[in-house]
């Protein structure tokens, strides 16, 4: 059971990267386009203009960062799997024409398994369960370190946003927007 948990934990992390990255991605697209909008209007002589555009690019880069994270906690990576056929063939990459065939399989092995005690049969799936369970767990905790990370950036940057509303806003309310360009 706990083999199924550490798969379906891994498709529940590669959703939720998934959803970092969309989510990260489409802010950080509105406030590229508004923001430099909304920027290339202020009068250049307004007092927190400079304030304005490091609020602008900052958060434009934290969210980059979150993208960025997501992307790696949702890049392909390799998990271990019970009872995979790779170690009944000779060869690593095999085709299906030769798995149709019955050529390459690595017939020992086969034997071997066939005729091998239960005993010995439970123990050798015991260890290989456990195996991949360590190791699968292991995969899981560094997406999700970087999937919390991921969020935790992009927090901070829905932080900066009200910051940088604040100032348009100002700029407003003192005269210092154009908007006839």
């Amino acid at each position: 059971m706990q083999y199924n948990n550490e798969l379906d934990l891994r498709k529940s992390l590669d959703n939720k990267a998934s959803s970092m990255i969309a989510t990260s991605g489409t802010v950080t697209s509105l406030l590229f386009g508004f923001g430099t909008f909304i920027l290339s209007r202020l009068k250049p002589d307004y007092t927190l203009l400079d304030y304005a555009i490091i609020s602008l690019i900052g958060v434009i880069l934290i969210n980059i960062g979150s993208v960025f994270l997501a992307i790696l906690a949702f890049r392909l990576q390799k998990y271990k799997y019970a009872m995979t056929p790779e170690r009944f063939f000779q060869i690593e990459n095999y085709t299906e024409e030769e798995i149709k065939e019955g050529t390459n399989f690595n017939n020992k092995e086969i034997k071997d398994f066939e005729t091998k005690p239960i005993a010995d049969f439970q123990c050798d799936m015991i260890h290989d369960y456990l195996e991949c369970n360590i190791y699968n767990a292991k995969k899981n905790c560094s997406k999700a370190k970087q999937v919390i990370w991921s969020q935790r950036i992009f927090l901070i940057s829905l932080v900066i946003i009200p910051i940088l509303l604040l100032i348009i806003i100002n700029a407003f309310r003192t005269i210092g927007i154009s908007l006839s360009q």
